[in-house]
């Protein structure tokens, strides 16, 4: 970030963590169930970190050690451990993992629908992080109330914000002498 910020100051940055956690801020979920594929040290990790914008109130980690293994489970297994790992003093489910096949085109409304609440899962969160952060702030379905509903939402509190496509970067060769591409 810091680089970044030299080279084009204002820029908006994120990465997988964080757009998981701007994506429960924005959408106020101040109570969530976990699901993870990590081992459990990973997985209290993974709750330790969410911890800091919410409560995690129920959670449940398949122990799998190895990417293979959680790229092998199958989007409906992982919705079935999903509505396992609900309960009613959840408001949302976080799903932790981009090697977990949580994010096709469709899974997540089918499974909002399913819970009657939100979803977020690392690679929804960060590819709605990434739009924002480019300044896309089109509404898409199929991935979830994040991406269908969320539009406007400041990630950082919630408040409705309208976000431009502006940018104060100055032209490459300001930045490094290099010649611009």
């Amino acid at each position: 970030d810091e680089m970044l910020q030299r080279a084009c100051p204002g820029a908006r940055t994120t990465d997988m963590a964080r757009a998981q956690l701007d994506a429960v801020r924005a959408l106020r979920l101040a109570k969530v169930s976990l699901l993870t594929p990590y081992v459990e040290s990973i997985s209290a990790a993974n709750a330790g970190m969410l911890s800091e914008v919410t409560s995690v109130v129920r959670r449940h980690t398949l122990n799998l050690n190895h990417d293979d293994l959680t790229t092998a489970v199958e989007p409906e297994s992982i919705a079935g451990y999903s509505l396992d790992v609900d309960c009613s003093d959840s408001e949302g489910l976080v799903i932790g993992c981009s090697a977990f096949r949580a994010c096709g085109p469709g899974f997540i409304d089918d499974l909002e629908l399913s819970l009657g609440k939100p979803v977020v899962t690392s690679t929804q969160a960060f590819l709605w992080g990434m739009l924002r952060a480019g300044g896309v702030v089109e509404e898409s379905t199929g991935y979830g109330r994040l991406l269908r509903t969320a539009r406007n939402l400041d990630y950082k509190c919630g408040r409705e914000i309208s976000i431009t496509r502006e940018t104060s970067c100055p032209p490459r060769e300001e930045v490094d002498g290099g010649e611009a591409d």
